[in-house]
This record gives structure tokens, sequence and C-alpha cells, in this order.
């Protein structure tokens, strides 16, 4: 067994932070690119000084014993010692060509060991695939809140601008040729590396990627700007911006709410954004009403109005976000405007439904008490009579009874009677499932009142494939206008 020393490639950044994760799906990557057909260098890639005869060239790495292959590495991510060295011995059984751990294992075959072997696990997957984050500018977009609306709104950006984009967030994965759906649960290194290959293969010019909590998909990429986001980021430290910053490229950009603590910027070019005239991206809201928001946004000499089709505070924060983003990455204020107005369908927050109603509709994808609360808040600002909530209570009684408390006695809540009329949550309007939901919430509104539809949920009308949220509404708010004429009418 050998012991290799630690430390990051040379050109590459380093990586800390990045903790075990025993849950992580399965991972395992084969060489997808000519340069690194033959196999990779472990040597060389942790710059271990291992003589030659001490190294091992394998041609695919596995976080997982089970799914190990002939020339592969092992990774020993998860468990104890103990657990690592069983784990350590089937993957030998099945082929595998070395062992990558954070302890000497007794073990058969050639072993390195290293401080991080999350952040190892990483180098190598990028390293099999030929390093696509050296040639693909890379943007992570870290943070507590407002992630996934941040990305998709800088998506649109970036299409306004003429740029063939990549992105991976919470919901979707898109190569620039094929999009599927993805839970950023399913996001690891090994297919983060993949996704970026197959991407700059189809020819995309720019990768966007959001970071969950632990940062752990980051690892082994090389991070061009890293958007911080949401209302608690403080420090570097904060929630998964401590490993996105540990990506960054030497001469990368950090992208955060103005006051912000320095500590994030010590090494890298800060740029900031808020409603504070300081801020490099500063902007204020002109006007709100029940169709959206029109912002007006500042950078250097350059003015735009921008009309949002969401309204509500946290919306504008992620406006200014990924308008941040884009400023600093060089994109004219004129398609930052462009970009924002048109996310369109993109966005699963606070959508207005339009039919010519005289109250207001709202969809919106939020489901913990705190989205939900923001939700309710942006509504009643534009709302002069009672807001009507359609919303799928959690099984938990405790978590229900949060988002009641959330919703205040002023507003009535309508649940599917599906999640449970057991839990005994006292202040809601029970119904058979979520399309009489809507349907009563829809009915039961009057001019100046607003009807906000919660969660992400398909609402189902029949046994076959539901159409899209958004149509189902309509088609319900257009049937009670037919059928009910003054309805129909705007106030």
């Amino acid at each position: 067994m050998q012991r290799a020393q630690e430390g990051p490639r040379p050109g590459c950044p380093a990586m800390g932070g990045l903790k075990r994760h025993a849950g992580m799906e399965a991972t395992s990557v084969l060489s997808a690119n000519q340069q690194t057909a033959q196999g990779v260098s472990l040597a060389q890639v942790l710059a271990t000084t291992l003589p030659a005869a001490s190294d091992a060239v394998v041609t695919g790495c596995t976080t997982q014993a089970r799914h190990a292959r002939p020339g592969d590495a092992f990774i020993a991510v998860a468990g104890d010692a103990v657990s690592q060295a069983e784990a350590a011995a089937e993957a030998i059984a099945r082929g595998a060509a070395a062992v990558v751990a954070d302890t000497l294992l007794p073990c058969c075959a050639p072993q390195f060991t290293v401080a991080d072997p999350l952040a190892a696990f990483g180098a190598i997957c990028h390293e099999l695939v030929g390093r696509p984050s050296h040639t693909l500018p890379v943007t992570a977009v870290a943070g507590v809140a407002g992630k996934s609306t941040t990305l998709r709104l800088l998506h649109s950006i970036c299409q306004q601008a003429g740029q063939d984009v990549a992105s991976a967030d919470d919901g979707r994965l898109d190569d620039g040729l094929h999009v599927r759906p993805l839970t950023t649960k399913q996001l690891t290194p090994a297919p983060v590396a993949s996704w970026l290959a197959r991407s700059g293969a189809n020819g995309c010019q720019h990768a966007l990627i959001e970071s969950r909590a632990g940062g752990i998909e980051l690892a082994g990429s090389r991070i061009q700007t890293l958007c911080l986001v949401g209302p608690s980021i403080n420090s570097a430290s904060t929630n998964n911006a401590e490993a996105a910053i540990n990506c960054l490229a030497g001469d990368g950009v950090i992208v955060a709410p103005h006051g912000s603590s320095t500590a994030i910027g010590e090494s890298h070019r800060v740029f900031t954004y808020g409603q504070d005239p300081g801020a490099d991206l500063c902007g204020a809201v002109l006007e709100r009403t029940n169709g959206g928001q029109t912002l007006l946004l500042r950078c250097g000499d350059e003015t735009v109005a921008v009309e949002a089709p969401v309204v509500g505070d946290a919306f504008a924060m992620n406006c200014l976000a990924a308008a941040a983003t884009a400023a600093a990455g060089g994109v004219s204020m004129v398609d930052i405007a462009r970009g924002l107005e048109s996310a369109g369908r993109r966005i699963d927050m606070m959508r207005a439904v339009v039919c010519g109603q005289p109250y207001s509709v709202y969809l919106d994808a939020a489901q913990s008490p705190a989205a939900v609360a923001a939700a309710l808040r942006a509504t009643s600002g534009v709302t002069a009579g009672r807001v009507l909530v359609v919303v799928d209570l959690p099984g938990n009684p405790a978590l229900a009874s949060r988002i009641v408390r959330a919703a205040g006695e002023d507003t009535v809540l309508v649940a599917p009677e599906a999640i449970g009329r057991s839990q005994q949550v006292s202040g809601v309007r029970w119904v058979e499932d979520r399309f009489s939901a809507v349907a009563l919430a829809l009915a039961l509104a009057e001019p100046g009142d607003a009807v906000l539809v919660l969660g992400s949920a398909k609402i189902e009308i029949d046994a076959g494939d539901p159409p899209p949220n958004e149509d189902v509404v309509r088609g319900l708010i257009r049937l009670r206008m037919k059928n009910e004429p003054a309805a129909g009418m705007v106030a």
C-alpha cells in the first residue's frame, strides 16, 4: 500500500469543505475523451510524487463497490474503516485497479490516501472526460433560497445575448441538445463531469449549475463565476458557498449581495448587487400591480427598466442577482432587461394567470412554510380583498400547522382531503382532490380577491396524463366566466 502526498494538481483550484456523503447515488464514470482513452494517472491527478512503479492508471471511477468494473478507481467516501475495507475488497474483486481513501486500508491494490476522498473523486471524474470546465465557462448559483429562479433568469438572459447555454438545476438537466427531468439530489461529480463534457461537445458556450447544500456536485469543477443568492449570505461559510468558492478559478468572480461579509472576496474579484446605490448593480421597484412589477436597474452609466412578470421582493432580488451575474460577464443591460422579461414559463414562482377575470390568480411552486409565507406576502401586497390559497399540506401535522400559521387568519386555505383531514389541522377547507381545491378557490373568488395556487404537484383531471397546471387553471377561469358572465367583467 502506498501513501500519496496530498495537494491540488497544478492549474486546478484546490477543493475543501466537501464532506462525506453516504447517500450519494450510483456514480461511475468511464473515459469519454480520446485524450484519456488510455486512462489517467492517479499520481498525476492527485498530485503525488510516488515513483512511476507505484502509480495506477485507471479508465473509470466509482464510489460504490458493486458498480466497480475492471480498470476503475474505487473511492471510499463513506463509512468507517471497517466498512471501507470491506467495500474496497469487493471493488477489487470486481476488477478495480486502485483504491482512494482517507486512511490506509488492508487491501491488495495500489492505494492513495487523501484528505478529502470526495474532492479526489471529483478531480478524477473531470480528468477522465478531459477537464471540460477548463474550456467551457461555468457559472454556479449557490446560497439559501432563490437559486433555481435566479439560474433560470440567467439562462434566459444568456439566450437573449445569443449564447448557447447548458444548465443544471433542481428540475431539469439541459446539455444544449436534450433536456431531461432532474433533481439536485442526482447531481454528484460523476454526472456533472459527463454533463459538462456533453455540453461542450454540443457547442454550448456557457454552463450554469445550481449548487445544493454542501456543494457536493461541484467537486472537481473549475468555476469561473459564482453567484450567491438568498437573504442570509453573510460569510463564506454560509450553506454551500464555501465549497463553491473553493472551486473558483484564480481569476474567478463572486457576485454577491451588497453588504455581504468581505470574507468572501479576500482573494477574488467581487461584483455586488442590491437596492443600495453603492452596489455595482443596483435596482429599485418603481411600480407593482397584480400582473407584475416594474424594476429600474442601473450598472455604471447604463439604466434600464424591466417589466418583471412576477411580483414580490424575493423575485426582485432574484432579478438583481441574475442581472448582476450577467453584467459581470459583459452582457449589455439591454440584453439583460429583455432576458428577464422573456423568462416566461421558466419561472415557477408567482406567475400571474390573466383571462380577463376581475380577481387575480397566481401560480407558485412554494411548499415550505418560509416559501409559503413569502408568496403570501407578495400576493397580499397587491391585493385589496381576500387571498384564497390552494396548498397541498404535508403529511407532517406539525409542518402543516406551521404553514397554516404562516397564512394567517385573513387567508382562506383550501387543501385536498387526500393529504389527510385526519391531521386535525384547523382553519382549512378540505376538499376531495387538488382539482376540486383549485375549482373551489376560483369559485369563491370575488372582485378584488386573489387566488394563489401553491406547489408543483399536477392538477389531475382524469386518469390520463395531466396538462400543465396553468392550462387547467385557465380552463376553470374561462368556464366560470362562461357560466357567470358577471364574473368575467373586470371591475
